[in-house]
């Protein structure tokens, strides 16, 4: 009698570690256009999305959440909305990269939880860079100090340019005298 009952007790554990288990039946595929693979803070990101129904015959509603983490993990955006989906749908979506925001790789995650709870996930990585006026700003400041720099080496090597000419004036008559 304990075996049948542990016996039933392990086949219903199985059937309910399934169904946890068991993921949606949507398909995520985010695209970031080439053009929008490398970021400045302060400007906008395009991601395409596209979500297929594998699953379902008919309209489905989902829930989308979508959100983006910079280099430390942390979370730099985050938005929630439901979208209706028969066999499949496409949409774009823009996001605003902050001012302030960290150099650094960057990630896009999506994930859509269906009416019965199933999730599917996906994500797809993108670049904060130096913009290019800084880039240009860090080129004048580079160039302006070396400007600087080369002044003061000029100004400082006058004295010794001077004394190394007057060695040569006088080796020249030292050696003229020797003669």
């Amino acid at each position: 009698m304990k075996k049948g009952l542990l016996l039933v007790f392990f086949i219903a554990g199985i059937i309910l570690a399934q169904k946890n288990v068991e993921a949606s039946s949507f398909n995520i595929q985010i695209t970031i256009p080439d053009d929008y693979k490398t970021m400045h803070p302060g400007e906008e990101m395009v991601a395409s999305i596209k979500l297929v129904n594998l699953g379902s015959s008919g309209r489905e509603d989902v829930f989308l959440d979508y959100w983006i983490t910079g280099p430390e993990q942390n979370v730099i955006l985050q938005r929630k909305e439901t979208v209706a989906v028969e066999t499949q749908a496409n949409f774009i979506r823009f996001f605003d990269i902050p001012e302030g925001a960290v150099l650094g790789e960057y990630y896009l995650h999506f994930k859509v939880t269906d009416f019965n709870g199933k999730e599917s996930a996906a994500e797809h990585s993108f670049e904060v860079a130096q913009t290019h006026v800084d880039r240009q700003v860090s080129y004048w400041f580079a160039g302006i100090l070396a400007f600087i720099l080369l002044i003061y080496i000029i100004f400082k090597s006058k004295p010794m340019l001077k004394k190394l000419q007057m060695q040569a004036r006088v080796s020249k008559i030292v050696k003229k005298r020797l003669k």
